[in-house]
């Protein structure tokens, strides 16, 4: 999977018909291979002539003498000025030859010639360079003069040593760790020839959702290898990534720059307490806060370099290196679906995966991220196009450790709410009190804004106290998301309950409905009705085996339309949430919500836990019902369940009353 063999019609321009799907095509018959035939090239930036004997046995060339900068592309062999990044000629990524410097022309070892400055990082510098001997050329990396010292260059030695320990053709091959004759340490490796995932990116070379996916996938392959070895990167980013040229059709995708890369067997550390190695927006949460690094810190940066490449931009953006710090270890990564609508649903839930604020919510390693990218479908059927748009597709486990607003951490996700929403276990972050948060993620737009306008009437319950009823405690949204928070209590969904126990004797069925419904009652009472009840979304506290009391949430859904836009937008597919089943036929119909509507959907749940399900075909008034006396329950729920809302109970408390009577018959 590591290389690709193309084959490219001649004569084909940029966007022209016959071009490869692989962003680069193969060099042509002119460009000479870097395998060991380039013998006798001089690196870039060196003359025939004019060197001066220096301390290495050559002086370096002069900085007035340097030939400018310049970009070269591997297809025609062209070059170009430095400013041009596509080749005039065939539309390909220019690479950059690097520039000359004053050490250019420097005797390395006694054995290699330097040439241009092709990289540079915060320790060391990386020159082109070719041996003397004639061999082909080479990258040599300098160890920086003012780095001198044991842990630098420990560090330093123990890069070498993690690069050749992968084994893996996937990662640029180390030929020698070595020192000169001052003391410097540099390590000698293969020259890599091709653009970097970062040129790729803003070549616009990643429009192509399965390119992406393709390239990125060899990518995770050969972390794999260095995973399996106990290696961690800790530094992957797009300019660690390269789409090698291997010979005249075949590229691979190399990753380089081992530098801070940790042994998980080995106990000592090079990092001091209270320092993060990395490059901040590619770095996991826990190697910002120092802990523990393992495969799965690498998983968070291959996410991030994945998300770029899709998105067009990393997925948090920030004023200053704090604000990104806090964005990075608080907030979840926004929807990659809000930049690419056209991407599967499959690879957006996985790239939210990858960027999961804790480990374990991650793929493991490298490997399994490779597996499940072999899996993902790129891109979405161009029918499913303008639905994806409007999906509430969440990979729920993605936001956990997320911070909402600074004052809601999310701990554990719990379960699925009502309406395509996900409730988690949260700390409120002032006072440290435990709260449940009811999530949406949403973006902008109609969801969003039936949402909050559902909200502001539940907010008006945030006042009322009933033992059944579950109390509100804030409102909130962002760009991303809208939620609700409620007090945590310990239950279960009341639909577990029933798929447990299955039809449940009238009297205890009976005792928990009295309480739900009288907490319908006070919030009838004060003008709220709840709207969207079903087992899905009552909670039941206790035990399978004792049940206590049922709990409710108001929700403030007052019309069809905000249904339909909730309920319509979920996943295709998705029977976890039944809502719409036990709204009354009024609401369905476009009417506005009042208390017999939610006694409706009261009723109908009594019904399921009396029968174990809804009977089909349900005809009020002659339900076989196992529970006794029948004929009493069957002119109940002629009542509580009769499409004609004139005809229903008028309010929760004669709903409870004629309850309460037929359950005393049954005693």
């Amino acid at each position: 999977m590591g290389t690709q063999h193309l084959a490219r019609r001649r004569g084909a321009g940029a966007g022209g018909a016959g071009r490869p799907a692989h962003p680069l095509p193969p060099s042509s018959p002119s460009l000479r291979r870097g395998d060991g035939q380039d013998r006798g090239r001089r690196p870039h930036g060196l003359p025939d002539d004019g060197r001066r004997a220096g301390r290495h046995g050559i002086r370096p060339l002069s900085p007035d003498r340097a030939p400018p900068a310049m970009r070269r592309c591997l297809c025609c062999d062209g070059r170009f000025d430095e400013q041009r990044r596509l080749c005039p000629e065939d539309g390909e990524v220019l690479i950059d030859e690097g520039k000359p410097t004053a050490d250019t022309g420097t005797i390395i070892g006694g054995r290699y010639r330097l040439g241009n400055l092709i990289g540079e990082g915060g320790m060391g510098r990386v020159f082109e360079a070719v041996p003397l001997d004639g061999g082909g050329l080479v990258a040599i990396k300098l160890l920086r003069p003012g780095f001198a010292g044991e842990k630098p260059e420990k560090r330093f030695r123990m890069e070498a040593e993690a690069t050749a320990a992968v084994g893996h053709p996937g990662v640029a091959k180390v030929l020698e760790c070595s020192r000169t004759e001052d003391g410097q340490a540099y390590i000698v490796m293969e020259r890599l020839l091709g653009p970097t995932f970062e040129e790729l990116r803003r070549a616009g070379k990643f429009a192509s959702a399965a390119n992406v996916v393709r390239l990125m996938r060899e990518a995770s392959e050969v972390m794999a290898a260095a995973h399996r070895k106990g290696i961690v990167h800790r530094d992957l980013k797009p300019t660690n990534i390269i789409l090698h040229r291997v010979e005249r059709g075949c590229w691979q995708t190399k990753i380089l720059d081992f530098g801070i890369a940790k042994f998980l067997d080995r106990t000592e550390s090079l990092t001091s307490t209270g320092e993060f190695m990395g490059t901040l927006i590619y770095m996991a949460p826990e190697q910002i806060d120092s802990r523990t690094v393992t495969p799965a810190a690498d998983v968070y940066s291959l996410g991030v370099i994945l998300f770029e490449a899709l998105a067009g931009n990393p997925p948090f953006n920030a004023r200053s290196p704090l604000e990104l710090l806090r964005l990075q270890a608080t907030s979840p990564a926004p929807s990659l679906s809000r930049f690419r609508p056209d991407i599967s649903d499959e690879l957006e839930e996985l790239v939210a995966r990858c960027l999961s604020k804790k480990p374990e919510n991650r793929c493991k390693d490298a490997g399994e991220l490779a597996e499940a990218l072999a899996r993902v479908g790129a891109e979405r059927p161009p029918d499913e196009q303008d639905r994806a748009t409007k999906t509430l597709a969440i990979n729920a486990a993605g936001w956990v450790g997320s911070v909402l607003d600074e004052t809601y951490e999310l701990h554990e996700w719990m379960a699925p709410g009502r309406f395509g929403s996900n409730v988690y276990l949260a700390t409120h972050l002032r006072t440290g009190a435990p709260v449940a948060v009811r999530l949406w993620k949403t973006g902008r737009g109609a969801v969003r804004d039936a949402l909050l306008d559902a909200f502001r009437k539940e907010a008006r319950s945030m006042g009322i106290r009933h033992p059944n009823l579950i109390a509100v405690l804030d409102l909130g949204f962002n760009d991303e998301c809208v939620y609700i928070v409620t007090e945590f209590v310990q239950s279960g969904s009341l639909r577990a309950l029933i798929a447990s126990r299955g039809a449940l004797p009238p009297v205890p069925a009976v005792d928990l409905v009295q309480g739900a419904a009288d907490a319908l009652g006070a919030l009838h009472q004060a003008g709220i009705v709840s709207g969207g009840l079903s087992p899905e979304t009552v909670r039941v506290t206790g035990s399978h085996d004792r049940p206590e009391k049922l709990l409710i949430a108001p929700f403030g859904l007052t019309s069809l339309k905000q249904v339909e836009t909730l309920l319509g937008t979920m996943v295709e597919g998705d029977l976890s949430d039944r809502s719409l089943d036990y709204i009354a036929p009024e609401q369905k119909a476009g009417g506005e919500p009042d208390p017999p509507s939610d006694l409706y959907s009261l009723g109908l749940i009594l019904l399921e836990m009396l029968c174990g399900q809804i009977p089909e075909p349900l005809v009020p008034g002659a339900i076989p019902l196992p529970a006794a006396p029948s004929e009493e329950w069957n002119r109940f729920f002629l009542r509580a369940i009769a499409r004609n809302p004139q005809e229903r109970f008028p309010t929760a408390a004669e709903f409870s009353a004629a309850m309460a009577a037929i359950a005393s018959l049954a005693a």
